[in-house]
């Protein structure tokens, strides 16, 4: 019988080594990747390779090979590459998409074909999210990503701010240690120090305006590049050397005394001062 399971030698008799042999039984007209499957109670037959992209499916009861089908009646095939998905195009084909990233899914939006739209978005608010860099949390405007806390200790909004009043606005800045002390407190243990600012509210001339930031505590300049004001102007933000805050002495501990020392005024001493911290976790 054609695809029929029989002994590859034989003669008029049976020994029981030829009917036990693995490597002596054969289909008519095999080839390679043919499954095997039992046809009845008493027969086993071959069924041949499928065709590329044909799944192994079940029709009248037997395997047989077929295109995937979907409502609607229609058939398509696909071929997916690791970590692809496939995708009904609501009119019965069927479209392999491109790879996904780990934790993307592809969301259908609701009013348009996934397989026609183009610009897929492959996050979802369900399952496994999409998660939100610092700098995208940072900027704050998109609406798709979750957060970790990580993302947020590190972006603008785990920014914690210290503003000081060194001088009165009407007051001539003067120079000198310990202008200004600032206590930190236990919610900002172990925060660093990462921008420094300082403001003054009459511009000063002829010369600079130095400030150093210390820690009290520990006995260290912070600065390794000191604040500057120059002459005529108000902050340091426009100094001809910006400020350079030591990596080594930039972390707070509670109970910690911040302390803000004067080096140097202008000839013409510049009126009020307001020295501004941002510390964030690293």
């Amino acid at each position: 019988m054609a695809n029929e399971l029989a002994h590859k030698d034989y003669g008029t008799a049976l020994t029981r080594a030829e009917y036990e042999n693995i490597l002596g039984h054969l289909f008519d007209s095999q080839a390679t990747g043919d499954v095997m499957y039992a046809s009845s109670s008493t027969q086993l037959v071959r069924l041949a390779i499928g065709t590329t992209a044909y799944a192994l499916t079940v029709v009248g009861g037997i395997p047989a090979w077929a295109l995937l089908t979907v409502a609607g009646g229609g058939t398509g095939a696909a071929t997916l590459t690791d970590g692809g998905v496939l995708l009904g195009s609501g009119t019965g084909a069927i479209t392999a998409m491109a790879v996904l990233a780990d934790g993307e899914m592809i969301v259908g939006d609701g009013t348009t074909d996934p397989v026609a739209e183009s610009g897929l978005t492959l996050r979802t608010s369900i399952g496994v999210p999409v998660l939100a860099t610092i700098a995208e949390t940072s900027t704050g405007t998109d609406t798709a990503k979750a957060l970790t806390p990580d993302g947020l200790a590190g972006s603008v909004y785990g920014e914690k701010i210290i503003g000081m009043i060194v001088f009165d606005f009407g007051t001539d800045t003067a120079t000198g240690d310990g202008k200004f002390y600032f206590h930190v407190p236990s919610t900002l243990n172990g925060f660093n120090i990462v921008e420094v600012h300082a403001e003054v509210v009459t511009a000063g001339t002829t010369n600079t305006t130095d400030i150093q930031l210390a820690n009290a505590t520990q006995a260290a300049d912070i600065l390794s590049t000191k604040l500057t004001i120059d002459s005529g102007q108000t902050g340091s933000d426009t100094a001809g050397t910006a400020a350079v805050i030591d990596t080594a002495q930039d972390d707070l501990q509670t109970n910690d005394v911040i302390r803000v020392d004067v080096d140097a005024v202008s000839t013409t001493a510049a009126k009020g001062l307001i020295v501004t911290i941002v510390c964030r976790l690293p």
